[in-house]
């Protein structure tokens, strides 16, 4: 096989953890081959489910399955995640909302406060809704803020039984 070109070579169609890379450390030199898992090369993926809590608790809450999920790529110390929350009960918890269970802890540097794009149905709040990924946390922050600039962060009385909400974060981990 040493007498093949690259451009020889069969093409695949999927990348194994046991496939081998060829890397060049020395241009001038020989490549050697090193093994590299996928998520070396291109990312850590997975998936994991999203909750929700209010006050920290998630009393009595249920999710629509078929529209409750999250995705993630991991590469290095950076992560980033889609997740889809859709409620079919609220249940009766109250307090401080939070977008519990993302896969990994964020870090604690000062500007690692990481916003989130945000799509949402069946959420009441007032002026503007934001939300963001806190230092040290592996919990999506919601927060409303009004037109003369105060901001609170949102509660159990911002959500109702049917309640979309769409989240996707890039962020440092721990």
């Amino acid at each position: 096989m040493a007498d093949v070109k690259i451009t020889g070579l069969p093409a695949g169609t999927t990348i194994n953890d046991d496939d081998l890379v060829e890397i060049v450390d020395d241009v001038a030199g020989t490549p050697t081959s090193k093994k590299m898992t996928r998520s070396n090369f291109l990312g850590e993926i997975g998936t994991f489910t999203p909750t929700i809590t209010f006050g920290g608790a998630s009393v009595g809450v249920a999710y629509d399955a078929t529209k409750t999920e999250g995705r993630y790529t991991l590469v290095s110390d950076e992560v980033s995640i889609t997740l889809r929350l859709t409620l079919t009960s609220k249940g009766s918890s109250t307090g401080t909302v939070n977008i519990a269970s993302l896969p990994f802890t964020s870090n604690n540097t000062h500007s690692n406060i990481s916003p989130c794009s945000i799509y949402f149905a069946d959420i009441s709040f007032a002026n503007q809704m934001s939300s963001q990924v806190p230092r040290n946390t592996s919990t999506v922050l919601l927060v409303e803020t009004l037109e003369a600039g105060t901001t609170s962060v949102m509660d159990d009385t911002n959500f109702s039984d049917t309640s979309d909400i769409n989240i996707s974060v890039k962020y440092k981990i721990a």
